[in-house]
């Protein structure tokens, strides 16, 4: 009886650590591609197609080295030009399924609407990333350059 208490238990624990494996692999997934797929609208059109804020709108560190900048939910990056390539993506799960933390480095150029053009940008990327109704949104980021690469020249969402 001992023995199948003993197996019941781990299966049924084994059970849960399966599933939230499972959870984890689906938000880093899910993030991943999200992340690619904001590139690719960027360089298409200069914008995206849904915002990625959330509601409650986010918080960010810019890499221009200014103070922290509350963006709205309903803020609209805009870019004249947008060359950005996302590398070495990581995605750890906090609490899986609901809120999770993006890595990463964004390499390449881009030009704001109404900023300078940006040629050799090089930025570590961390974003915290929650789900609401089923999608991904971004709470809050902090850009930091690498050395030997170029932060932006923005410190509010309205330079």
């Amino acid at each position: 009886m001992k023995v199948l208490s003993a197996v019941l238990v781990f299966s049924f624990i084994h059970g849960i650590g399966s599933a939230q494996d499972n959870q984890e692999q689906k938000d880093a997934k899910e993030i991943k591609a999200m992340i690619l797929k904001m590139n690719k609208e960027l360089k298409q059109d200069g914008k995206l197609q849904e915002s990625n804020i959330s509601s409650k709108g986010a918080h960010e560190f810019w890499s221009s080295g200014g103070f922290l900048v509350e963006i709205a939910p309903d803020f609209e990056f805009g870019f004249d030009s947008f060359n950005l390539t996302s590398k070495h993506i990581t995605i750890i799960s906090l609490i899986p399924g609901k809120a999770a933390v993006a890595a990463y480095y964004n390499e390449g150029s881009f030009k704001p609407k109404n900023n300078a053009k940006v040629e050799h940008y090089r930025c570590r990327v961390t974003t915290v990333f929650v789900n609401e109704n089923g999608k991904w949104k971004e709470r809050h980021s902090h850009y930091s350059p690498v050395k030997g690469g170029s932060g932006t020249t923005q410190t509010t969402p309205n330079d």
